[in-house]
């Protein structure tokens, strides 16, 4: 990073310190899935990684085609790590009035998992309705950004 002296001195190179990024990880998975479970059930959209150092930070970035086979049905999709649901990653699709819709989605979550061992991130759905609908995630893409701290 070029850092300013001050008025009058000369601008020098300096160590970007935390805040870049360090890695940029990417799953992309065009597969159809479903699932008539109102339990999460893992999709195909998954990434293993292991982080540089336990301050890494990580931008996840889902984005998939979403929904059901019914009317008047919610679906819903979540990010976890290592089986856990990520805080404020949760999002459903209610399609009304027409059947077997599938519709544009994305979700984001920040994460910090304070580790150096290997971490796995997974997009998962449910139906809401067990057994009387069919909740759908096709042509996924999954990214991740490692920033350090």
């Amino acid at each position: 990073v070029l850092q300013t002296g001050g008025t009058g001195a000369n601008p020098s190179w300096t160590d970007a310190g935390g805040g870049h990024l360090l890695a940029f990880y990417n799953h992309v998975n065009q597969s159809n899935e479903q699932t008539t479970s109102t339990n999460y059930q893992s999709s195909a959209s998954t990434l293993t990684i292991t982080p540089a150092s336990t301050s890494s930070k990580f931008l996840i970035l889902s984005t998939f085609q979403g929904g059901n086979d019914s009317a008047a049905r919610r679906s819903s999709y979540a990010i976890f790590r290592n089986g856990s649901q990520l805080g404020n990653s949760d999002m459903q699709h209610e399609i009304t009035g027409a059947s077997s819709n599938e519709i544009a989605s994305a979700m984001q979550v920040y994460d910090s998992p304070n580790t150096t061992s290997a971490v796995t991130y997974n997009v998962r759905f449910h139906s809401n309705v067990d057994g009387g609908d069919i909740a759908k995630i096709n042509f996924k893409n999954l990214s991740i950004f490692e920033f350090a701290s």
